[in-house]
């Protein structure tokens, strides 16, 4: 057998190594590529979010934030103290021992750790802030790290303050006006009936609930009523008391 038979089988074997070895290659540097496209997109969702991210490495006792945490909480990049009793010196005070108890909680028997609290920034704003955490363990069960997202809700709950007030005073309207205030389902039957119903029909707003409202149009006005019912429906409008200007109603007694 010549030098080159001897040889042949060991080469072929190299060959089909580095063919391995390359196709190896090419799935790594695509399963990288994939892992760079996902961590854009999640950068981006990220920051259209405006979510910030920390962690806290419970061995070291060390925090750290990204640049956008340091935003969410009014700082400036890099000025986190980086430990826990730091964070906590930012939250407002009325929210320290609700969020140390959750926290606690989350450490001693794995509560989820979602809530919502309050800090007061370098530049002296108030802010409210989503708080999102989960805990990872060691093979004992014992907390080693903490990772989660915070998220700046002022806006939002600063709308929902102001809507909040805005049907207040609405309900607060309609509870003492001196005119009948209703509404109606798609049937025609009372949802709601102010307290002065009593006062005008004789009926209390509890006796009236469930009643087709046309039972207490006067005769001569049942034509007009439908007629801005069936308007309503066509529009899928709810119909209210805003829609029937003027009708006759017989009175209970």
């Amino acid at each position: 057998m010549s030098h080159a038979d001897d040889t042949s089988p060991a080469l072929r074997a190299l060959r089909d190594e580095n063919d391995r070895l390359k196709a190896t290659e090419r799935e790594l540097a695509s399963a990288v590529e994939a892992l760079r496209a996902n961590e854009e997109k999640f950068r981006l969702a990220v920051e259209a979010a405006g979510i910030g991210i920390w962690e806290w490495d419970i061995s070291s006792n060390r925090v750290t934030w990204d640049a956008r945490k340091h935003d969410v909480f009014g700082l400036a990049h890099g000025s986190f103290a980086g430990t826990p009793e730091a964070f906590f010196e930012l939250v407002h005070p009325e929210d320290r021992p609700g969020l140390q108890a959750a926290l606690q909680a989350t450490l001693e028997v794995n509560v989820a750790y979602r809530n919502e609290f309050r800090v007061i920034g370098s530049d002296g704003v108030t802010r409210s802030i989503s708080n999102l955490g989960h805990v990872f363990r060691d093979d004992d069960g014992k907390p080693v790290r903490m990772l989660g997202v915070v998220q700046d809700i002022t806006e939002r709950r600063a709308i929902e303050k102001t809507r909040s007030e805005s049907e207040e005073k609405f309900r607060s309207f309609v509870e003492t006006t001196s005119e009948w205030v209703w509404e109606v389902d798609v049937q025609g039957r009372l949802t709601y009936s102010n307290p002065v119903v009593e006062s005008i029909l004789g009926y209390r707003p509890e006796d009236l609930q469930g009643q087709l409202i046309s039972d207490f149009i006067h005769a001569d006005d049942q034509a007009v009523v439908q007629r801005v019912f069936g308007d309503a429906d066509r529009k899928s409008t709810r119909l209210n008391s805003s829609h029937v200007s003027e009708s006759r109603m017989p009175s209970s007694a």
